[in-house]
């Protein structure tokens, strides 16, 4: 997905998960997201991948196009998985199981 922004345009992504590309196509873009000390500014060409999970906001310093091309599942990590399902009531089944 590639998005275009006006100079001083905000965008909040919200949390996004550990993997996450974003590649400045154009213009300048300054990046922060949670639980990363660095900000980081983007040139044409240069890319940020997110390394954990975690609240990304983007503010264009130039009129800029920004590219998002992967976007791993949130629940990528199996030990996480394995935690949903610990904390599910095991009186619950998943729709295709049947009735319990």
């Amino acid at each position: 997905m590639e998005l275009a922004l006006e100079a001083q345009e905000l965008l909040d992504f919200g949390t996004i998960p550990a993997g996450t590309e974003l590649t400045c196509r154009a213009g300048r873009v300054w990046l922060t997201m949670s639980g990363d000390q660095r900000d980081h500014i983007l040139r044409p060409g240069q890319r940020f991948v997110s390394q954990d999970c975690g609240h990304l906001l983007v503010n264009a310093i130039a009129p800029c196009r920004l590219e998002i091309t992967h976007m791993a599942p949130v629940y990528q990590n199996k030990a996480r998985w394995q935690q949903l399902i610990f904390w599910t009531p095991r009186r619950q089944r998943w729709a295709s199981e049947g009735p319990a």
